[in-house]
């Protein structure tokens, strides 16, 4: 009986050390299944992140691309408006309206100026309006009580858009309020002052 005893004591202790080895080892599978479910977790998190810049590059890369064809003419058009230039200033430099030759130059010029206009372009008259810096040049100023101070007077040469876009800012002559005091009366003032102010 005895035997029996310790067949039965040694079957315990047996049982007892495989359910700690069992328990043991299924912490540990637990351990191991929550690291990985946790590196998936962080694994899908990266993909969807990279998913995301992808789409977010080819969007980019799409725009840059739609914008590039937009403005693909742009070096025509900037060397076109010039020639626009010089036959307004032919025009405007004529003294017979009804010579052949300037209604020969008027005809180009208005072709070339639809020609472009339906390519974007927009030339910008900018004769009597305020001055803006975001969209005039001032090549000169202009004292003068008969037009309002800030208003464009003459215009050199006209601004350019392409779709929107300034290209060129218009050239201007800005006229200005005269100033209120003369240079003789800033001589009279210089002459009244005393040379040395701060001695005593």
């Amino acid at each position: 009986m005895e035997l029996l005893a310790a067949i039965g004591w040694v079957l315990a202790m047996a049982g007892g050390g495989a359910a700690l080895w069992f328990y043991d080892r299924g912490r540990r599978v637990e351990a191991e299944l929550g690291q990985a479910r946790s590196r998936i977790t962080q694994l899908t998190d990266a993909s969807q992140k990279a998913i995301e810049d992808r789409d977010a590059t080819v969007q980019r890369v799409r725009r840059q691309a739609e914008a590039d064809k937009e403005f693909a003419h742009e070096p025509l058009v900037r060397a076109l408006v010039p020639v626009v230039d010089d036959l307004d200033r032919a025009l405007d430099a004529t003294t017979d309206a009804d010579h052949p030759i300037t209604a020969g130059v008027r005809i180009i010029r208005d072709q070339l100026t639809r020609a472009l206009g339906r390519h974007g372009v927009e030339l910008v008259d900018a004769r009597g309006q305020p001055f803006d810096p975001a969209q005039h040049q001032a090549v000169d100023l202009v004292e003068t009580t008969e037009h309002p101070d800030g208003q464009i007077v003459q215009q050199w040469s006209r601004g350019v858009r392409l779709k929107g876009r300034l290209l060129r800012a218009a050239q201007v002559v800005v006229a200005r309020a005269p100033s209120d005091i003369d240079e003789a009366e800033v001589d009279e003032t210089e002459e009244v002052l005393p040379k040395d102010l701060g001695e005593e």
